[in-house]
């Protein structure tokens, strides 16, 4: 799916989305959004915001020594093959105190902010189950390693 996608991105010039979903919260909370993005050679995403929320933040989760943290990065590199910034992942958009609910069902606009590529709107589906929600709609970019 994402070599489909880079492919058309080259052609294109500009980033590709596909996938994208959110977390259905309450007003006042937090939640976090994936997606999956091909872009051209060089390409960076450098932010992302929302009506639906204060701030927009890239959060990465790191894991040392049995701990976990989470790191707030200025900026993601795609590489050739695409990023998947997927539930279960290290990756993660936090949408930060949300104004209002996301509602399941209900789209979400977030505005993807890339280095060269500038702005791209990209409406999300807002599911209560991410991880359900990218299992039944994505296939992985790659096979599964052999048990």
């Amino acid at each position: 799916m994402l070599g489909v996608l880079l492919s058309l991105a080259l052609a294109q010039g500009a980033p590709e989305i596909s996938a994208p979903v959110a977390v259905a919260a309450p007003a006042g909370a937090d939640s976090a959004a994936y997606a999956a993005i091909a872009a051209p050679p060089g390409e960076r995403l450098t932010g992302a915001s929302c009506t639906c929320a204060a701030r927009v933040e890239l959060h990465r989760i790191v894991r040392a020594d049995g701990d976990i943290s989470m790191l707030v990065d200025p900026a993601w590199d795609i590489p050739a093959a695409g990023l998947e910034i997927r539930p279960g992942s290290d990756l993660h958009l936090m949408l930060m105190d949300l104004r209002h609910p996301l509602a399941e069902g209900a789209p979400v606009e977030i505005v993807l902010r890339f280095e060269k590529a500038g702005e791209i709107r990209v409406r999300f589906h807002v599911t209560r189950d991410s991880r359900g929600w990218w299992a039944a709609n994505v296939r992985p970019a790659r096979p599964a390693p052999a048990p």
